[in-house]
């Protein structure tokens, strides 16, 4: 629900990676409102829940380059949550 209010796709991902996930935000996410300083322009929300959905995302539109140059599918959970966080966040 957070993650909806600052502009993240629920599933995860930076504002870059929005896929049609949900419909509409949910009504809690739509009743709340933030404010902070200084705003956040940057960011990338993480959910291991979901981590599945974000990896098959980047199957279909990336060329892995900027995750270490192989799918997520490919590697085991643990290799796969340190190729984002290497390749990512540094």
């Amino acid at each position: 629900m957070l993650a909806e209010i600052c502009g993240f796709n629920p599933d995860g991902g930076n504002r870059d990676h929005y896929r049609e996930a949900r419909e509409d935000r949910s009504e809690l996410a739509q009743a709340l409102r933030l404010s902070w300083m200084p705003k956040m322009t940057e960011g990338f929300f993480m959910r291991a829940e979901s981590f599945y959905n974000f990896a098959s995302y980047l199957d279909s539109v990336s060329n892995f380059l900027a995750y270490g140059g192989k799918s997520l599918h490919h590697q085991s959970h643990g290799e796969s949550f340190l190729a984002l966080f290497q390749h990512r966040f540094y």
